[in-house]
């Protein structure tokens, strides 16, 4: 307890507090509905061909807007830019609800646009600054340790997000979650008013981004972004598909977030510069298997334990592949590594979502999704060969 209560103090003294307390709060928010959107869209009476559409949008727009926000956060500021995401975020969530008046004014295909415009600003003015931030803050050899404390306290947030999320939308409704969700997203700007500002140099060639050198090391993030989509996207979109109901699938979440949580801290206790090559190498084994085994379970408790499996072996991957790219960031240059990173991270979702597609004209729904997450899987192998520069 007490080595605890001061890795805690050590941690509130560090110049990002303000960032983290603000990533703690957004993570519940975000939490509650990151799950169901897709499935939100889809009661609304969106295809899933429009939904495709909407994520195919979404990795162009997260790209482009991403490169303006790093140049904006050079300008003005890093806590600038995530302060100014925060009404763009409560914007899309007024939106959202009130979507069905929104599609009847100006069409189905243009507030699906819309939308996705707000999401995906929003997203890249936050985490352009967020990554620059802990990047520049963050000691190397101890930042398994810091990331391990950061995604703790937001997973710790977030643990009762996608339940509370489920329970909101079956009582109530999804507008009603929006509402909740705004008051959240309000409140986590509160904190970025009591820390200071300042501004990351942003300065590369495009061109170098594809060049030889970048590539040979960048390409792990392509399977990165297939991982995630596979996992994070189109694993929830499975379960509505299989029938589950919107608690079950909050539920499975929450006790996979718990996991996720403890065992995060653990790992950031135990892994060391020795030992994480290892780790990750049995974490992703494991990880690769719970993500393809759980497509071919039936019951709601085997699945369960099956995501519970995926969520500690997950940790085993996150908090070295992280650690090792933040403390690359540092010797690359901290702008070009973090936009490098971006682009091949949405590289690997339009693969995956490529992928999906072309599944989606020669088969079932279930099947075609069951496939690309077995072969979203196999590309988490492939993030253990991150490298040290």
């Amino acid at each position: 307890m007490q080595n605890i209560h001061l890795k805690i103090h050590y941690f509130l003294k560090k110049e990002i507090n303000e960032l983290y307390i603000t990533h703690a709060i957004r993570a519940f928010a975000m939490s509650t509905i990151s799950v169901f959107l897709p499935i939100f869209l889809l009661q609304r009476g969106y295809s899933l061909n429009e939904v495709m559409l909407y994520f195919f949008l979404h990795v162009f727009l997260g790209t482009v807007f991403f490169y303006m926000s790093m140049k904006l956060s050079q300008k003005k500021g890093i806590k600038h830019s995530i302060a100014a995401s925060i009404p763009i975020l409560a914007l899309f969530f007024i939106c959202l609800h009130q979507i069905v008046p929104l599609m009847n004014a100006i069409g189905r295909i243009n507030t699906l646009v819309l939308v996705d415009v707000l999401i995906s600003l929003s997203m890249a003015m936050y985490y352009s600054g967020f990554h620059i931030d802990f990047a520049k803050f963050s000691e190397k050899k101890k930042s398994t340790k810091q990331i391990s404390i950061i995604q703790a306290l937001a997973l710790i947030f977030s643990i009762l997000g996608p339940l509370f999320g489920a329970v909101m939308i079956s009582f109530y409704s999804f507008e009603i979650l929006f509402i909740i969700i705004i008051g959240a997203l309000i409140a986590s700007g509160i904190p970025l008013m009591f820390s200071g500002e300042f501004h990351e140099p942003l300065k590369f060639k495009m061109k170098n981004i594809f060049s030889k050198k970048v590539l040979q090391t960048d390409w792990v993030f392509i399977a990165e972004g297939m991982r995630d989509y596979a996992a994070r996207i189109f694993w929830p979109l499975l379960l509505y598909f299989l029938m589950m109901n919107l608690n079950e699938i909050g539920g499975i979440y929450t006790i996979s977030n718990a996991l996720l949580a403890i065992f995060t801290l653990y790992m950031g206790k135990k892994m060391t510069s020795k030992n994480r090559n290892h780790l990750m190498n049995i974490g992703a084994i494991i990880h690769s298997f719970s993500l393809a085994i759980r497509t071919l379970l039936k019951t709601l408790s085997m699945i369960a334990v099956t995501q519970g499996v995926g969520a500690i072996s997950f940790t085993m991957i996150n908090l070295p592949f992280h650690s090792t790219f933040y403390n690359n960031s540092k010797k690359r240059g901290i702008g070009f590594a973090i936009f490098s990173r971006e682009v091949y991270l949405h590289i690997g979702r339009l693969l995956f979502l490529i992928i999906v597609s072309l599944l989606l004209l020669f088969m079932q729904v279930t099947l075609a999704l069951m496939i690309a997450i077995m072969i979203g899987s196999f590309f988490t192998l492939l993030m253990t060969k991150i490298t040290d520069d």
